[in-house]
């Protein structure tokens, strides 16, 4: 009994809470304890959000101040803000709204489509299902970030190595596409993905991409799409015959002397033999290596970019793609269709997609009931007496808009939505202007189909134009869209674009903090890669040798292949590096797990390493452990940039807490902590 009364009480001092003033900006905005508990309990535990609620308190208020300037100077009011919330209020109304008229032109530029192909790079910054749509403020400020990152011409290979969310750019097994889909044509990926590249390239009207970086969001996050190449097509499908090295099985060099030798037996053996003795793709090699109506988009995009320039029938030179080696000979190809022969297949395909992801019948059912709809079924019967037949061959005129019986019906409501009233004359401007031949039926039966269609349309609008009442939901989102756009804008002005502008300021920064910017202690060494038939440890001695007496790396691996590669064929190799722990999985296991040992060695220092599984034992040589030591600027120079950032952000939130002072009731704020 008295837990009961403790728990109700409880309940009654948190209601009353509820509409209690947590904290003042300025006497210009006011949060309160209702407000601010529903953004700590929805981002409460996500991904770099803290779950102390000082600290949330902190970055509320924060984001407030800046919310706050933002629009005070008129952020909100900037074309480019106003052109983004409006675009993302589009797309989050697509689930709602399908309008019918548009599904005959989507089929036809889901045809035209298949003409182009697209090759891109992307960088996908995922967003969690769980996550509410006006919560996505985060993830768009990052996707964004990295789009300007991509804009400004930094590496967008590393870049996608750096952020994407994409699976297949770095994943623990198989070969990492580093955020390269290869090419594609319509219908193959989620439509605005889609849509976004070929509405790019439609609206240059030209090939040249140049550094085409386009942004988008689709139901998995948002992507960063470098636009890689365009190739204007008159096939759907190719055959051809390929023969397989992976570089997966092999070293490079093993892999590559593999398809020399294929390469220069098919002028004895033929093709097919060829493939068949060589060939590692173990579904086409005992066919002699034939593919049959292959996609472009399911073949390495080399094949597609050969393909573009040999006839039938002729045969590549060798090539490497980040699967391995490749010969192909290239047989044939299916042209693409008569779009009046696969109409109905493209129409079957976009209408499950989401180009018409709610029906428009169940829309238009549903804001009839919502917003209320209503008919005169007798003035429609009365618009059969100023129709005739000849609407079937799309001939019928309008009558007089004067003549004496016409001139009520501008003023005869037909049916009415909501609070507005749609009149009989304009439905018969709608048929007018909507009339195709096609086959004789009852005339009252048509005027009812045209009415629907009109209707419809007329309900769509109507209920476009109200989304907001029958999805209040949506406000929110698009107001909470707007925020994180306002204040992705003023950080870039305020902080990002003065770091990337001042820098001398950068540099100045790095010069005050050198002590941040530290290596950890390096191994200054060099890795050969020596063929396992020769001896390894008369080779390091050998080697050890010529480094004493200064021969550089070059000049050692010219002297060893011609001494030992009789054949031509190369059987060292190396690469030279400064490695810190971690960079390099040889370096670690050979070098730092015996650190204290290896420092102890007179330099050059060798390390015989046998345990590869390919045809190549490892020789390290070790030059110098070098010790801790400040980096040089160039090769810190990012990350001392995002250090300046935090630093011009801190000073830039000091001055608008002074500009805006905050104040903040902690006894309110104590008793939420209990």
């Amino acid at each position: 009994m008295i837990l009961g009364l403790l728990c109700a009480f409880a309940t009654v001092k948190t209601n009353a809470q509820k509409n209690e003033i947590l904290f003042t900006i300025a006497d210009k905005d006011t949060v309160t304890v209702s407000e601010f508990m529903q953004m700590y309990n929805r981002n409460s535990g996500t991904a770099g959000i803290v779950t102390d609620i000082d600290d949330y308190l902190d970055l509320y208020i924060n984001y407030k101040l800046k919310l706050l300037q933002a629009r005070e100077i008129g952020l909100d009011k900037d074309s480019s803000t106003i052109k983004q919330v409006e675009e993302y209020k589009k797309n989050i109304l697509k689930p709602y709204i399908n309008d019918p008229k548009i599904m005959d032109s989507l089929v036809r530029q889901a045809y035209d489509r298949l003409h182009t192909l697209i090759r891109v790079s992307q960088i996908l910054i995922s967003v969690p299902d769980n996550v509410a749509p006006g919560d996505t403020m985060q993830y768009y400020q990052k996707a964004r970030s990295v789009y300007k990152k991509a804009l400004n011409g930094e590496n967008f290979t590393e870049l996608v190595d750096k952020y994407s969310d994409d699976a297949s750019a770095n994943p623990p097994k198989g070969v990492a596409n580093h955020g390269d889909m290869g090419y594609f044509t319509s219908m193959l990926m989620i439509y605005p993905f889609e849509d976004a590249c070929y509405s790019y390239i439609e609206s240059k009207n030209s090939d040249d991409l140049g550094d085409s970086i386009v942004f988008c969001r689709t139901q998995f996050g948002y992507h960063i799409i470098k636009l890689v190449s365009v190739k204007k097509v008159d096939f759907m499908t190719m055959s051809f015959s390929h023969i397989f090295i992976s570089t997966q099985k092999h070293s490079e060099q093993e892999a590559k002397d593999l398809i020399d030798n294929a390469y220069g037996q098919i002028a004895v053996l033929g093709f097919d033999s060829v493939a068949k003795a060589f060939s590692e793709d173990k579904f086409s090699a005992n066919n002699g290596g034939r593919m049959y109506n292959q996609h472009p988009s399911v073949v390495p995009a080399e094949y597609i970019d050969l393909y573009m320039n040999l006839s039938d029938g002729k045969i590549t030179q060798p090539f490497q793609t980040r699967f391995g080696w490749h010969i192909v000979r290239f047989n044939s190809s299916a042209e693409i269709p008569h779009f009046d022969m696969i109409r109905s297949e493209i129409y079957d395909r976009i209408s499950k997609d989401e180009r018409v992801s709610m029906g428009v019948k169940k829309f238009i059912a549903d804001s009839k009931e919502f917003y209320g709809f209503s008919v005169d079924t007798n003035a429609l019967k009365r618009l059969a007496g100023f129709i005739s037949d000849s609407v079937f061959s799309a001939t019928w005129v309008m009558p007089d808009a004067e003549d004496r019986d016409v001139k009520p019906l501008k003023k005869d409501v037909l049916f009415s939505v909501g609070k507005d009233s749609f009149y009989s004359w304009n439905f018969l401007e709608y048929i007018f202007e909507n009339q195709t031949k096609t086959s004789p039926i009852h005339l009252q039966s048509y005027i009812n189909t045209k009415f629907e269609e009109y209707s419809g349309t007329c309900v769509i609008d109507y209920a476009s134009s109200h989304i907001y009442e029958q999805y209040p939901q949506l406000e929110e989102a698009v107001k909470e869209f707007e925020n994180g756009v306002l204040i992705f804008d003023l950080t870039d002005r305020m902080v990002w674009n003065k770091s990337v502008s001042d820098s001398i300021a950068v540099r100045q920064y790095y010069e005050d903090n050198k002590s941040k910017y530290l290596y950890t202690e390096r191994a200054d060494a060099v890795i050969w890669t020596i063929n396992k038939s020769l001896n390894i440890s008369g080779l390091k001695k050998k080697i050890l040798g010529y480094k004493k007496r200064k021969k550089s790396n070059d000049e050692i691996k010219d002297i060893l292949n011609r001494k030992y590669s009789k054949d031509g064929k190369e059987k060292f190799a190396y690469i030279w590096g400064r490695f810190e722990y971690g960079t390099n999985r040889n370096i670690d296991k050979n070098v730092f797990a015996d650190i204290d040992n290896i420092k102890k060695q007179n330099y050059p220092y060798g390390i015989i390493d046998t345990s590869s599984v390919t045809n190549r034992n490892l020789l390290i040589v070790v030059n110098e452990i070098m010790p801790v030591g400040i980096k040089p600027f160039e090769s810190c120079k990012g990350l001392v940039t995002s250090d300046y950032q935090e630093v011009l952000e801190k000073s830039w939130i000091d001055d608008l807490k002074k500009q805006y002072p905050v104040v903040i009731n902690f006894d309110l704020l104590n008793t939420l902590k209990h």
